[in-house]
């Protein structure tokens, strides 16, 4: 796909290598399409290979092209609530017992902060597995506490459980505490967190980005996969690929283009380039190390001899890369319409971004 915009300050340039890249690794693969971006602050390249739907080889890439990111997300509303908490609208060190006393209760969960959830060190358990997911009950709506949105619902459900470990002790990645996360954000703001997002995130960098996965805006958009015997097959469940009350936990669709801007905004920012996004101080306290292996809203991970910020999500059908290295003025990003193993084959390209760099990166679920 070729394109040229300049917006603002960053140039968006369709690269030919990069494509023959996406083609070579989409081919090898096996996967449906491969989206690619190299990223510097001022300056982005992308390319994309492959096809929306396998079982549509035919059919037109749509002008929104967008792709579920999966927990790639949770770097936008920890960017969210870095904004809202340089407004002081809401306090990121301050405990749920004083945040929100009547869900936080008396025991542990009292004591968390919103910092330690959006690094995973609430203590709260991860509700990853299809196991624990099964668990939680659909909520929102009515009950004791009617007009809550399934994000708050949700959160409320998730603060009752058992706790993991104590706040603050120890690295525990949860989808349960960005799903409290979210819940605050909601509360803080008056209103639903898709419209947090956009106010905080989307509309500064004017991104046309939505809640969900691609086929609910876009029918003919791309399509999420699932691997089936040899292959991969598209995702044809009515149910949706993502439980909805993980909203907050990394529910976001957007192009490749766009995706690209937000982490170029990032990076510009923590080279002290502030934008509409993110000021340098706020850049560089979301991207401190809260532990040796996470910072708020993303992971950390030592490539080619250089300090990443990175982060890998999946919704299952689809998978999503990216990484961050600001001393090298240096970003990348790398998206695929298809989940399980095979997706895997971008990290091998993420790596190669950053020479000499063999680490093995995890996926957050």
């Amino acid at each position: 796909m070729s394109a040229l915009l300049l917006a603002g300050a960053m140039l968006a340039l369709a690269s030919p290598a990069l494509e023959a890249e996406a083609e070579a690794l989409r081919a090898q693969a096996g996967l449906p399409a491969v989206a690619l971006a190299r990223i510097s602050c001022g300056r982005v390249e992308t390319a994309m290979s492959g096809v929306p739907r396998l079982d549509r080889p035919d059919a037109p890439w749509p002008a929104s092209s967008r792709f579920a990111i999966g927990s790639n997300a949770k770097a936008m509303l920890a960017t969210a609530a870095m904004r809202m908490a340089g407004r002081g609208e809401i306090a990121m060190d301050a405990p749920l017992g004083t945040l929100w006393p009547d869900a936080a209760g008396n025991g542990a969960a009292a004591a968390i902060t919103l910092r330690q959830l959006l690094a995973h060190r609430s203590g709260l358990p991860p509700f990853s597995s299809g196991r624990e997911l099964d668990r939680v009950p659909a909520l929102g709506g009515g009950g004791d506490h009617a007009g809550e949105s399934a994000t708050v619902a949700t959160a409320r459900w998730f603060l009752a459980q058992p706790m993991a470990g104590a706040p603050g002790e120890a690295l525990l990645y949860s989808n349960a505490g960005y799903v409290v996360a979210g819940a605050l954000l909601e509360r803080a703001a008056g209103m639903p967190l898709g419209d947090v997002l956009a106010r905080e995130v989307f509309a500064p960098l004017r991104l046309d980005a939505v809640m969900g996965a691609p086929r609910d805006h876009e029918p003919l958009g791309p399509h999420g996969h699932v691997e089936e015997g040899e292959g991969l097959v598209p995702y044809l469940d009515a149910a949706p690929a993502l439980p909805p009350f993980l909203e907050a936990a990394g529910n976001v669709s957007l192009s490749p283009a766009d995706y690209a801007r937000f982490v170029e905004a990032q990076l510009c920012a923590l080279e002290g380039r502030g934008n509409a996004l993110l000021a340098p101080g706020a850049a560089a306290q979301m991207h401190r190390p809260v532990a040796e292996e996470a910072s708020l809203g993303w992971g950390r991970v030592e490539l080619g001899g250089q300090l990443l910020s990175f982060h890998i999500g999946g919704t299952g059908t689809f998978t999503a890369y990216a990484a961050i290295a600001p001393g090298a003025d240096r970003a990348v990003i790398a998206l695929t319409n298809a989940g399980g193993d095979r997706a895997g084959a971008l990290q091998g390209w993420l790596v190669a971004q950053f020479p000499a760099g063999d680490d093995k990166v995890e996926e957050a679920p």
